[in-house]
């Protein structure tokens, strides 16, 4: 059945009209036996036939005529599957050189996109090369400066050195090369903590001393710096050998309860140097006995030298001497 089904409706018709008209056929092949049998006159099988041919013609031509027109439709049919089949190539051809039209519009986009990148690209290369000319061209500017101040600085440290020089040549004389290496040295130490010398230094500011006074012990303490002076010294001026022997002396009666005392530094005796005169046109603390107006330093301008620094609380510098008698403010 499920084969039956599967055939064309037409086909179908063709078929049951077939097999009708083969049921009719041998239903009067049957009755015409039966009257050749019963002696059926020859009048009735003539009519038989008759009628045969007249059910043949009103069955076979029509199904004939129905096969025809099944042909033709088949025909039409084949003609309208090709129409569509045509149609749809024709559509897909259509829709086909759209796209194709379409990627070549884009391919033209693309390719205007391209000259302009390129053409930015080569202006954005001459822009760049400009720029690296430019740079280049700051740089050697930059070098020329910093060539320049090099060449400044090192002027500036010549100006400074020959001033510097002036400034020591006239306070002290000619030296020789180790001297005034000495010298500036100390000078340096004292533009360094910024002490007052009034050849050396005459803008310096001295520090801020803390000085208390000890009763009974003859003795004042600089807290601002941790030293421990005489408040008076000596009683008398005297040469170098013998400031060292009265330190000595000190140290052997164990002066203010301390055997330690020394001769300061230069730097140490600097720190008392004030910028301003006080009551006693000294430039030291009133604190401090007026007696001791210069003294002596443990500094000396070498080794052998007989050469050692003096701090002068008179006129505000400091010098060096051999020959002289000075006072000893003792530290410790």
């Amino acid at each position: 059945m499920a084969e039956e089904n599967d055939k064309p409706l037409d086909q179908q018709i063709k078929e049951a009209e077939l097999a009708k008209l083969k049921a009719e056929t041998a239903d009067i092949d049957k009755h015409s036996k039966q009257a050749r049998v019963m002696g059926v006159p020859i009048v009735q099988i003539i009519f038989g036939g008759i009628v045969v041919g007249f059910v043949l013609l009103n069955y076979i031509l029509p199904l004939v005529d129905l096969n025809k027109e099944i042909n033709t439709k088949e025909k039409e049919r084949a003609g309208i599957d090709y129409s569509l089949k045509e149609i749809h190539l024709i559509a897909r051809g259509d829709t086909l050189q759209r796209r194709a039209d379409s990627l070549q519009n884009v391919q033209t986009r693309l390719d205007a996109l391209n000259d302009s990148l390129s053409r930015e690209t080569t202006t954005l290369e001459q822009q760049k090369k400009e720029a690296q000319d430019e740079l280049a061209n700051i740089q050697r500017r930059i070098g020329s400066i910093i060539a320049l101040n090099a060449q400044k600085q090192k002027i500036l440290a010549i100006t400074d050195s020959l001033e510097i020089r002036v400034k020591i040549v006239t306070a002290f004389g000619n030296l020789d090369s180790k001297q005034y290496a000495n010298v500036l040295q100390q000078y340096q130490m004292i533009k360094t903590n910024n002490y007052y010398d009034r050849r050396l230094n005459p803008e310096g500011k001295g520090i801020a001393n803390q000085f208390q006074p000890q009763p009974g012990d003859s003795v004042i303490i600089d807290a601002a710096i941790g030293l421990t002076w005489q408040q008076s010294g000596s009683g008398y001026p005297m040469n170098y050998e013998r400031a060292q022997v009265y330190i000595d002396s000190l140290n052997s009666v164990g002066f203010a309860s301390s055997k330690d005392w020394r001769l300061p530094t230069l730097e140490e005796a600097m720190s008392l140097m004030e910028p301003a005169r006080g009551n006693r046109d000294l430039h030291i603390s009133d604190q401090f006995d007026e007696q001791q107006s210069y003294i002596w330093t443990a500094d000396k301008l070498s080794a052998s030298s007989s050469y050692a620094w003096v701090a002068h609380f008179v006129n505000g510098s400091c010098d060096i001497s051999d020959v002289i008698n000075v006072f000893v403010r003792a530290v410790r």
